[in-house]
This record gives structure tokens, C-alpha cells and sequence, in this order.
């Protein structure tokens, strides 16, 4: 690994009632990551934007984190909030505005980065100046491993996985399984991908920014599909299974009928822009 590298980099989280506990779990990861991404490069300062979709105000905030501890590491954490809830995409795009970053790290609250994490990051972006987003390998809490990378969607794929009973999904486990790229070997080389996860994307900031962004039209579900292709227009997504995370999420089958009415009405606006897939 290269060593004195002068870059930067910026982070965001949105939070939606997220825990107290949940988020000075990802805090604590994250300073752990740029405390060991600081012995091999340059960093200068580093924000971390949390974004603020819930019924948070700042004065709750002051459990989250440590000041003294974030100081000590060069790091910036910044409050955005009082908008109210305007979706995932629309909040992380608020960050954008303030960004001056080489790479930016967009994240759910629910994630946990390993120390070494952002260190093996940046060294797969600064060697292939091509690639615009990473994703990376990441198990749930209990260990299993979580597929975030994926092939572009069928409707009928997006209904087996988000709604079907779990052993009526076996019928379609090959079809399921090409979906969710199981194949991708998990070497230390990284693999050209189409689709990555909104849970954790590394991004080349100057590409995020010049794509403007999310999709403010996509309140939830589908705004890292469609940003994903959008990105890669500009240059590769890649997953990089050096990457390690774990990861805490759920589909839309595990919600309520709000959740379902918004993951059918984004999967809706997704096929509509970029081309419906039904078989």
C-alpha cells in the first residue's frame, strides 16, 4: 500500500429515528477506519455529515459521539436537520452541496466498517483512476453473507425476492442467485458491477456532484439503482471484496404498507426511466 498520498475524504449518513447505540456503533467504526487511513495517506480534515430526516433536533444529537475524540482524529461531525423528512436520496444530496472531497462515502445508519476498510478503499480507487463507485463485501450481524452487488432488474425478479414466502423462493434460487451475483469471487481483486448497494457507496465525489446527485424524485427505494446507472455512464462501478462492512437491512416484504407502496411506486419510475425488464 502507498504511503503520504495526499487526498480527502467527506462522509454522510442519513437518519431516520435511527438509535442512539446504532449510530455511535457506526461513529466508532468510522473513527477507527480514518485513524488507520490517516497512517498511509494524507487526509487533511475529514466532515461527516449526519443527515437529519427525523424527529431528531441538535440538542438530542449531543449523545451521539464524542467531541474530544473527534477532534483528536481531524474530524468535522456536522449536523444537517429541520427539513423533515424529504427521503434517503434527496437528504444525502443536501452533503453534496457542502463537499470539497476527493471521495465521498455515502451510508445507512445500520452499518459497521471494518478498521482496514477505507484503507483497502482508497488504494482500489487511486490505482484505477477509471472507477467512480466501490461497493463493498458485507455479512449481516450474524454472519451470513449479504449480496449487494446486483444485474439489472425484471419486475418479476423484484417480486420473487420482495414479497414471495421464503420457501416458495427456493423454486427460483438460480434465477435469484444470478440476480444477486453470487458468483463474484471473493478475491482481493475488484469486479466490474452495474448495481451497488445505497447501504455503503465510496464515490468519486466530482462524479457524484457532476451527476448532480440522487434522484430527488425517488423518495425511497431505487435511488441506488438509478443513481448506479447513472454513475456509470461517467466510469466503473466495482465491488471489491477487500472491502469488508456488516450490514443491518431488511427488504420490502419485512415493512409495513407504506414501505410496499413505496417500493412499488419507485420500482415503477425506475422501469420507466431506464428501460422495463419483465421475465
Amino acid at each position: 500500500m502507498r504511503t503520504n498520498i495526499a487526498t480527502s475524504l467527506s462522509v454522510s449518513v442519513v437518519l431516520y429515528n435511527s438509535p442512539v447505540e446504532q449510530l455511535n456503533t457506526l461513529l466508532d467504526s468510522l473513527i477507527a477506519a480514518i485513524e488507520r487511513l490517516r497512517k498511509h495517506y494524507s487526509l487533511g480534515t475529514t466532515p461527516i455529515y449526519l443527515v437529519d430526516n427525523s424527529d431528531y433536533t441538535k440538542s438530542e444529537l449531543k449523545d451521539i459521539g464524542n467531541n474530544e475524540v473527534f477532534e483528536k482524529h481531524q474530524i468535522i461531525l456536522s449536523h444537517i436537520g429541520g427539513h423533515g423528512n424529504i427521503g434517503y436520496g434527496s437528504a444525502h444530496n443536501l452533503a453534496m452541496r457542502q463537499l470539497r472531497s476527493d471521495f465521498h462515502l455515502i451510508l445507512n445508519p445500520d452499518v459497521f466498517i471494518e478498521a482496514d476498510a477505507l484503507c483497502r478503499a482508497l488504494e482500489v480507487l487511486l490505482n484505477d483512476k477509471s472507477i467512480v463507485m466501490l461497493s463493498p463485501s458485507a455479512n449481516s450481524p450474524l454472519g451470513n453473507k449479504l449480496h449487494l452487488c446486483k444485474r439489472y432488474p425484471s419486475a418479476l425478479v423484484l417480486l420473487i425476492r420482495g414479497f414471495l414466502p421464503n420457501k416458495a423462493k427456493t423454486l427460483f434460487r438460480t434465477r435469484l442467485a444470478r440476480y444477486e451475483m453470487h458468483e463474484l469471487q471473493e478475491t482481493n481483486l475488484p469486479t466490474k458491477v452495474s448495481i451497488a448497494s445505497g447501504c455503503f457507496m465510496l464515490v468519486k465525489t466530482e462524479s457524484w456532484s457532476e451527476i448532480k446527485g440522487f434522484d430527488k424524485r425517488y423518495f425511497l427505494y431505487f435511488e441506488d439503482f438509478d443513481l448506479s446507472l447513472r454513475m456509470s455512464k461517467l466510469g466503473k462501478l466495482v465491488y471489491a471484496p477487500s472491502v469488508k462492512i456488516i450490514h443491518g437491512g431488511g427488504g420490502a416484504s419485512k415493512k409495513g404498507l407504506w414501505h410496499i407502496f413505496n417500493f412499488v411506486k419507485s420500482g415503477f419510475r425506475f422501469f420507466n426511466t431506464h428501460g422495463w425488464n419483465i421475465f
